[in-house]
C-alpha cells in the first residue's frame, strides 16, 4: 500500500502488531502514537490491514478516524478501496456496522455452541489444574477429552483434605503445596511456577473438581472424573464460609513448626 501510494514508512506502530489486537481510541498504545504524529507533522497517513481486523466496532472506528483528520491524517486500509468524499465516507461506515454486527453474531453462535458443549458434560477451554486436555480416539475419529493429571491431581486433592481441617489457613496451604512441588502448567508464554495463594483460593471453590461443570450460573454433569467427593468439597466451603463471616478472609495463621520438612510427600502415582 505504502508503494501504490508512493509513500515512505516511517514507523510501524504496535498497534498494528497481531491479528488479535483491538485498538482504544483511549488506550495508551493509540495515545502514543498520536504523540508521535504530533512529533513528526510530515505523517500523513496511517494505513491498516483491513478494517475488521482493527475496530471492535462502528464507533471506535469513527473516533479513530475524527481524531486522526483532526491531525491532518488519514486512515486507508490497505485491503478496501471506498473513494473519496462522502460516498467514501459512507461505506467505510456501512461497512464498519456490518463487521461489527458479523462479530456479534458470531460471539453469539460461540456462546451457544459452548452452552451445548456444557450440556453434554463436556469441559470448555483449557484443563483446569489437575487434569490434562488429551486426544483420544473413539471409533477411529479423534476426539478432546479431560484426564486427570497424574501428578498434580494428588495434590489437589490433598489440598481440599488439609483444608477441610481447618487447621491451615490457605497462605500456609499454599506453602506447604509449594514444597511439595505443586506447579502450574507451562505454556508457550509462561514457565510452571508455584500456584499463588489467590490461586489456590479459587480451585478450593470451585465444585469442578467433584466432577460438575459451572456454566453460566448453573451446574452441569461433567463427562471428566471427579478428583474428590462432594462431602469433602462441601466441608471445604463450611470452612471458607465460616472464616469469611467472621470477616478475616482467611488471614487466620496457624503455627507450623518449620516450613521444610513440613510433611510428608504426597503418593502421584494415585489418580
Amino acid at each position: 500500500m505504502a508503494e501504490r501510494l508512493a509513500l515512505t514508512r516511517v514507523r510501524r506502530s504496535p498497534t498494528a502488531r497481531g491479528s488479535g489486537y483491538k485498538p482504544d481510541a483511549s488506550g495508551p498504545q493509540f495515545k502514543k502514537m498520536l504523540r508521535y504524529i504530533d512529533e513528526h507533522p510530515d505523517v500523513k497517513y496511517v494505513i491498516l490491514y483491513m478494517r475488521s481486523r482493527v475496530f471492535r466496532n462502528h464507533l471506535d472506528a469513527a473516533m479513530v478516524k475524527r481524531q486522526l483528520r483532526a491531525k491532518g491524517v488519514e486512515l486507508v486500509s490497505a485491503k478496501e478501496n471506498f473513494g473519496d468524499g462522502y460516498m467514501g465516507d459512507a461505506m467505510e461506515a456501512i461497512t464498519d456496522v456490518v463487521n461489527e454486527l458479523q462479530v456479534r453474531i458470531s460471539g453469539e453462535d460461540i456462546k451457544i455452541k459452548m452452552a451445548h458443549k456444557v450440556e453434554r458434560g463436556g469441559t470448555v477451554g483449557r484443563a483446569k489444574l489437575g487434569y490434562l486436555n488429551a486426544r483420544k480416539d473413539f471409533d477411529g475419529r479423534l476426539v478432546n477429552t479431560i484426564d486427570v493429571d497424574p501428578n498434580r491431581a494428588p495434590l489437589i486433592r490433598w489440598a481440599f483434605e488439609q483444608y477441610a481441617t481447618g487447621q491451615h489457613s490457605i497462605t500456609q496451604l499454599q506453602m506447604m503445596l509449594e514444597d511439595q512441588g505443586l506447579t502450574t502448567r507451562p505454556s508457550s508464554k509462561r514457565p510452571a511456577r508455584p500456584l499463588s495463594s489467590s490461586q489456590l483460593a479459587i480451585i478450593l471453590r470451585d465444585p469442578y473438581y467433584t466432577g460438575v461443570i459451572r456454566y453460566e450460573g448453573r451446574l452441569y454433569p461433567g463427562r471428566h472424573e471427579p478428583i474428590i467427593g462432594k462431602e469433602l468439597f462441601l466441608a471445604v466451603q463450611k470452612v471458607l464460609d465460616g472464616r469469611n463471616r467472621k470477616g478475616d478472609r482467611d488471614r487466620t495463621h496457624f503455627p507450623l513448626p518449620s516450613r521444610t520438612p513440613v510433611l510428608r510427600r504426597v503418593s502421584r502415582g494415585r489418580t
